[in-house]
């Protein structure tokens, strides 16, 4: 889940619905959102709600938009099709004229839907500072200009599954004080750690040899993820290197329909390595993985960044659906930079853009009570 941001915002342009004759679109930052025609011009302050934005029930009385909300108490902002048109969030008056860019969620008690807590088997590990999470992917949508318009930048197929990350550690650099890290080199010889968990927990290692069994050990269990971190750390030298990626096919939450081919089973991809805590560029990932043969999400394009582009690549036919003989829609896309980096306002520089079909489709299966989000805690 990305942060919240209710901010306010310029409206960047206001274009024509061409589906109705009394409605327009209003642009803010990425995000495209259906106003009443009239209502707002190029240039006006407002305040934007993104979807999944929980507003207190008084506010949404007093706006009078109950009736455009979802969730059993009809206060959740949602992505809806209008006439044909996709519109995302919801648009208010700058009552308090408030000042562009600054974030009023907790002046108006806005908070961020979370979903419920995914079914655990008691398997949860204490948590270790040195089996770092992934980072935590925002939508790009809320930052349209953090690729400058032709940067290069590559953009891999979003997975729906869940989050998993597989580490290797040179347990005797990692834990131990000097004196016991000398000893157990001399006496003992190096030791290795595997780790593994999802995006939010360290798991513990299943009894006997059930590994395979178990959503989160699955990837440790495969021979290319195995060959892969014992070559960084005990040929290369790294003291840690985590394999992150999507586990999908057989698991809890997602859409039901979305198994890329592998209905009934588990399967893996990766999308990221971390090597004694810093992140591989894209492309070393790539290679390394490839050389390896480990699979990894598909690269849908290597571009110059046009976020229009990025938007029509966001739909359309999932590629590692194909790969696998199946065949259905896209989740949405993931940018990544060239060269890895980090801003002070967003901090890693790796965004999300997911299809509108998704969007509507998740939302069509919350309207009939069915969970698709789920949360590790």
């Amino acid at each position: 889940m990305s942060s919240l941001i209710v901010e306010v915002c310029k409206i960047d342009k206001i274009a024509r619905h061409t589906g109705a004759d009394k409605l327009e679109i209003a642009v803010i930052k990425g995000w495209e959102c259906i106003v009443k025609k009239g209502q707002y011009k190029r240039g006006d302050t407002v305040i934007y709600i993104p979807p999944d934005s929980l507003l207190p029930e008084d506010l949404a009385d007093r706006l009078g938009i109950r009736n455009y909300l979802v969730g059993k108490k009809k206060n959740r902002v949602k992505c809806a099709k209008l006439r044909g048109i996709i519109s995302s969030g919801l648009i208010i008056d700058n009552e308090e004229n408030w000042t562009v860019g600054t974030d009023v969620a907790s002046h108006y008690g806005i908070l961020k839907y979370e979903p419920p807590v995914r079914t655990t088997t008691g398997d949860t590990a204490p948590e270790d500072p040195h089996f770092q999470k992934f980072t935590e992917i925002e939508n790009i949508k809320n930052y349209p200009d953090i690729f400058k318009e032709g940067e290069m930048v590559y953009v891999t197929e979003k997975v729906d599954g869940t989050n998993s990350r597989t580490q290797l550690d040179c347990y005797a650099y990692m834990s131990y004080p000097w004196w016991k890290k000398l000893y157990t080199k001399i006496f003992k010889g190096t030791k290795y750690e595997w780790k593994a968990g999802s995006h939010n927990l360290k798991r513990k290692k299943p009894v006997g040899h059930k590994n395979g069994e178990n959503v989160y050990w699955y990837p440790s269990t495969i021979p290319e993820v195995k060959n892969l971190l014992n070559y960084l750390t005990k040929i290369k030298g790294y003291k840690s290197a985590c394999l992150y990626g999507e586990i999908y096919g057989r698991i809890t939450g997602g859409l039901k329909s979305m198994t890329y081919g592998k209905e009934g089973k588990l399967a893996f991809v990766a999308f990221a390595i971390k090597l004694n805590g810093y992140y591989m560029n894209y492309e070393d990932f790539a290679e390394v993985c490839k050389f390896f043969k480990v699979p990894t999400v598909p690269v849908i394009a290597k571009m110059p960044f046009n976020f229009k582009r990025i938007k029509e690549l966001s739909g359309g036919v999932s590629v590692l659906a194909s790969r696998n003989g199946a065949q259905h829609f896209r989740e949405g896309v993931v940018v990544y930079p060239v060269e890895e980096r980090e801003e002070r306002n967003c901090g890693r520089v790796t965004f999300k853009f997911l299809s509108d079909e998704y969007l509507l489709k998740k939302e069509k299966k919350h309207g009939k009570g069915e969970q698709v989000d789920f949360k590790d805690v």
